[in-house]
């Protein structure tokens, strides 16, 4: 239609007379006004420099549009970036007045710190925490507020554990407005071990009330920060829920979690005896007890030779003579059930671990009780393997426990008796039968070592 009408119009004005003057200027009008040319476009209404300083403008105005756009993305990376990387979300621009003056958080643009002033921070925090001084600790809060994002959320767990080890209620107190700041005006996450923190310090006071620590626990609920890694962390969490009573379903999952984790979480003999205390006082499933019993043997190895192949721990780990006691105490319930056999190589894993427990002056320091409960263990042991007729057996608890380094004094002369009459009844047998003879070198050395009679 367009090319119709500009053909038409070309040939009436070519074939006037009056028109014959006009046909270069319609020819080009005609081009200019319906051309698709994009140049000559710009050469009808723009001049080089009209298109450059357009074509200027529009990429400044881009520019100027995608920085306000990308600028809220920035701040959303950035907040996570600090949250990852250094445990804090950046001090929001806007900050709502705090209820004490001096711990307003600045709005004016905070000076960067540097590591060596970062470092000085961390110095004078724990100094004023170890004087228990309030005065000092409320000027270094002051500080970390002027510092803004800089600070990391690991230096306000410091401040918070700084204030709970002041006199009680005005350290605690202290410590709950630090933890209201950071999450309602400066909308920085709480990790970890701020709400374990808060938890323990109720949980030290006995004269409060429990369920105040409960918006803690929500908190942690809340942030997904109830991955506990370690083994402090979760000792105060399972003190909590022990305390506050009826947790059972808690516990137990607290501790399913622990040992799935227990190669990240790296519990110790503390963390293990704190569990088995609190199987023992509920009077637990012996089930559970063998649970908590394999998982500690398996951690912490034994005198046997497949300890080398177990995932046990280094030989530096202290045990306490509480812990021992504990420890003692499931042996003895274990020896009393069906899982005799899990009893005896806990009660091995203890005499490894504390170099004997029945020595008064072993690295634990054993009391006269822990060594009269531990020779009660090894009595239950062996005669629950004589009632199930298992001579084999107990000749191989004894030698094993010769081996750790027991003395003969510890047995009693009773207990020496009756093994001695299970080595005579053993050396009949096998003078008869050369598979009593096999069973008993192959799996124990009794006789390839030379053990004999009492």
């Amino acid at each position: 239609m367009t090319h119709r009408l500009i053909h038409t119009t070309t040939r009436t004005a070519i074939s006037s007379p009056l028109l014959l003057k006009t046909t270069s200027h319609l020819r080009y009008r005609t081009v200019a006004w319906f051309g698709t040319s994009r140049s000559q476009w710009f050469r009808r209404f723009l001049s080089p420099k009209e298109e450059k300083e357009l074509y200027l403008g529009i990429t400044a105005l881009f520019r100027q549009k995608l920085k306000a756009k990308s600028s809220t993305s920035n701040d959303s990376y950035r907040n996570i970036i600090d949250q990852v990387i250094l445990g804090t979300q950046s001090t929001a621009t806007n900050q709502h007045g705090s209820a004490d003056h001096t711990h307003t958080t600045s709005t004016t643009k905070a000076i960067p710190l540097t590591l060596k002033q970062l470092g000085q921070l961390k110095t004078d925090i724990d100094a004023a925490s170890k004087a228990k001084d309030l005065a000092q600790l409320d000027a270094l809060w002051a500080q970390l507020l002027q510092a803004g994002h800089q600070i990391p959320t690991s230096m306000y767990n410091r401040l918070i554990r700084g204030y709970l080890s002041c006199p009680a209620n005005d350290g605690l107190d202290k410590a709950k407005q630090v933890v209201d700041t950071m999450e309602k005006e400066q909308h920085r996450l709480p990790t970890t071990r701020t709400c374990i923190y808060m938890i323990q310090a109720y949980l030290k006071r006995r004269h409060l009330n429990l369920d105040d620590a409960l918006p803690y626990v929500t908190m942690l609920q809340h942030y997904s920060l109830d991955k506990l890694r370690t083994p402090f962390d979760c000792s105060v969490m399972l003190r909590y829920y022990v305390e506050r009573g009826n947790n059972a379903h808690a516990i137990d999952f607290l501790w399913k979690d622990t040992m799935r984790h227990r190669d990240v979480i790296q519990p110790g003999p503390a963390l293990y005896t704190q569990y088995a205390e609190w199987l023992l006082s509920s009077n637990a499933s012996s089930d559970l007890l063998v649970d908590v019993s394999r998982c500690l043997v398996q951690q912490f190895g034994g005198p046997s030779s497949s300890s080398s192949s177990s995932s046990s721990t280094t030989t530096t780990t202290t045990w306490t003579e509480h812990q021992v006691s504990t420890w003692l105490q499931v042996v003895r319930r274990l020896a009393q059930s069906d899982a005799c056999v899990d009893a005896e190589k806990l009660m091995l894993c203890l005499v490894s671990k504390t170099n004997n427990p029945m020595e008064s002056h072993d690295i634990v320091k054993s009391t006269q009780d822990n060594m009269r409960q531990g020779i009660q263990a090894i009595r239950e042991i062996i005669n629950t393997y004589l009632n199930q007729a298992q001579d084999l057996k107990v000749l191989a608890f004894y030698y094993r426990l010769r081996q750790s380094g027991v003395k003969e004094e510890a047995f009693g002369s009773d207990l020496t008796r009756a093994i001695g009459n299970v080595i005579g009844r053993v050396e009949q047998r096998q003078e008869g039968d050369i598979n009593e003879s096999k069973a008993i070198a192959n799996e124990f050395g009794l006789v390839a070592h030379g053990t004999t009679r009492s």
